[in-house]
């Protein structure tokens, strides 16, 4: 499965050109059995160049400014060839299905009194269900902010008003 993958991130960066748009995704790397989470990379950056290049030609990886670029040995920037630069994070997520799933499944069991968390099962649906409740009140929020002004009712803007200054939801809104 790695060399597979090596091999589409090569053919990503031979398919780079100067005037594409940056790519900034992340790319999963797993090994051939499922869930043996062993690592295949050694964290750290690797670099993939369009074309082939000598050691001695690009020899450094930098930060210049907030983006990571190769420097020649006499400190510019590299520009044989379009290059991508690929950060391997020695770290396990779950994918947002799996994660939700999880979530689910802590939900049931806490409700049904076989938890982990020490918490009532009351508690844990009560902070379920306001995080739920603060979600939608951004949902509201943002839709009536997308509406020009004079579109909105009065009772509108009120609610508007009241959602700002919610202390929950304000700080994801400025």
């Amino acid at each position: 499965m790695a060399s597979s993958a090596i091999d589409s991130i090569t053919k990503l960066a031979d398919d780079l050109d100067p005037h594409d748009k940056i790519i900034d995704e992340r790319i999963d790397l797993e090994a051939a059995k499922a869930e043996t989470k062993h690592p295949l990379l050694q964290q750290g950056y690797y670099v993939l160049f369009r074309d082939p290049v000598k050691m001695e030609d690009a020899m450094y990886l930098k930060f210049v400014g907030d983006q990571l670029k190769v420097l020649t040995p006499n400190g510019k920037e590299f520009e044989g060839c379009s290059y991508a630069i690929i950060e391997v994070q020695k770290e396990f997520r779950l994918s947002f299905q799996e994660e939700i799933d999880e979530n689910v499944a802590k939900l049931t069991s806490e409700l049904s009194g076989n938890g982990q968390s020490g918490k009532a099962a009351i508690e844990f649906l009560r902070d379920t269900m306001k995080s739920y409740n603060n979600f939608k009140k951004l949902e509201r929020a943002k839709e009536l902010l997308d509406r020009d002004e004079k579109d909105r009712t009065s009772s509108e803007n009120n609610q508007l008003k009241a959602l700002l200054a919610d202390a929950d939801i304000k700080k994801y809104l400025t």
